[in-house]
């Protein structure tokens, strides 16, 4: 009798160890997906609001086969990472733990009205998103206004 209700103790232990294990590893996996998510997301936004030539097409101008030679916002668009290839500002691979994920960006022309300021705010949304192998994905969203002329 004794060895039966050890046994359950056992399993009861067990699961709850193991559970345990779980919710800490989707909560980090969580943290890992935002960090990729805010650091592209300010990446994008210290970049010029418009491009230096004036082009006002979404997405990476001729000549911008890379994005560190993005010069404006709107040449996020597009932007993807496939699962293992992110890397930071500088080109440099994050490190394995940051393997289960890719990246990508979204920019699209929007307008915002705040209450109390009159005329609609015209800028774009810049959306983030994560995703990692197992199909999740994690989106950040940042509204830019267009510069005052």
């Amino acid at each position: 009798m004794a060895s039966t209700v050890l046994s359950f103790a056992v399993v009861a232990i067990t699961q709850s160890v193991v559970g345990g294990q779980k919710q800490t590893y989707n909560a980090l996996h969580e943290l890992r997906a935002g960090m990729l998510a805010e650091s592209l997301l300010e990446e994008v936004l210290v970049v010029p609001y418009a491009d230096r030539g004036g082009d006002v097409e979404f997405g990476p101008d001729n000549g911008e086969g890379d994005r560190s030679d993005f010069d404006g916002i709107d040449d996020f668009d597009g932007f993807r990472e496939s699962v293992g290839s992110t890397v930071d500002a500088q080109g440099e691979a994050y490190g394995i733990e940051f393997s289960a994920f890719g990246r990508s960006v979204s920019v699209s022309s929007n307008s915002m009205s705040l209450r109390g300021l009159g005329d609609p705010i015209d800028g774009v949304d810049v959306v983030v998103t994560v995703f990692d192998d197992h199909g999740r994905q994690w989106t950040m969203k940042r509204f830019v206004p267009e510069p005052a002329p």
